[in-house]
């Protein structure tokens, strides 16, 4: 096999052979052309996690934050509640596999009206563009909103900080959106005035946030 710190420059097919070796070995290659030494480096990643490792990872991350949940090992879920600066929030982290991916998923304790469907999707819409990740989806059946971000967890980083991005990430964005949500599902003059107040400055916002005058409902 050929000597690792060979020159690249003066053998094209070491690069080709070392890249082709690193494909078949999951290693990455680092390439310095112009150095005569060392110009190719081989590290071994690490393999990826399954469903059930990530899982235990996430389990033993809450564990160590002194975090209540409920665990569904079966289906490699954990569900947790968190009271947050503007209102209660259920919190569900999903873990995936094939790639490692957690999923969090944030629902508010809030439920659209039915005349309010329509609008409500356009009111998302509007949320949505401006996140940098995640997004406010809308479930029709449930007549729920709820934030859903995806994470790609990698094997090279340090486990705990990556779950407490994601986590902190979805929270953040959830707590941020669920005063303006929470207000929009609630019919009366004072809280279309507020809700007028919360999206003044943003045009487009604040013309899929209106709503007709009425009663509270909340239902």
């Amino acid at each position: 096999m050929p000597k690792g710190n060979a020159n690249c420059r003066d053998n094209p097919r070491l690069v080709l052979g070392f890249a082709a070796f690193a494909s078949r070995t999951s290693a990455d290659v680092l390439l310095s052309p112009g150095s005569a030494r060392g110009c190719i480096v081989l590290s071994r990643k690490k393999q990826s996690m399954n469903r059930a490792e990530l899982f235990n990872e996430v389990k033993g991350w809450l564990e160590a934050e002194r975090l209540a949940f409920v665990a569904n090992e079966e289906d490699a879920r954990l569900q947790l509640f968190m009271n947050l600066e503007t209102g209660l929030s259920q919190i569900h982290l999903i873990c995936e596999e094939s790639p490692s991916m957690l999923q969090v998923v944030g629902a508010l304790p809030v439920k659209v009206p039915q005349n309010k469907i329509a609008a409500a999707g356009l009111l998302l819409h509007s949320l949505n563009l401006g996140l940098r990740i995640g997004a406010f989806q809308f479930i029709q059946e449930e007549r729920i909103v709820t934030f859903h971000l995806s994470f790609p967890i990698r094997s090279e980083c340090d486990y705990g900080r990556q779950f407490d991005q994601a986590f902190s990430t979805a929270l953040g964005t959830v707590d941020e959106h669920l005063q303006i949500l929470a207000l929009f599902c609630c019919s009366t003059d004072q809280a279309q005035a507020e809700l007028e107040k919360l999206t003044s400055g943003d045009a487009s916002l604040a013309a899929n946030s209106r709503m007709p005058p009425g009663g509270l409902k909340l239902n």
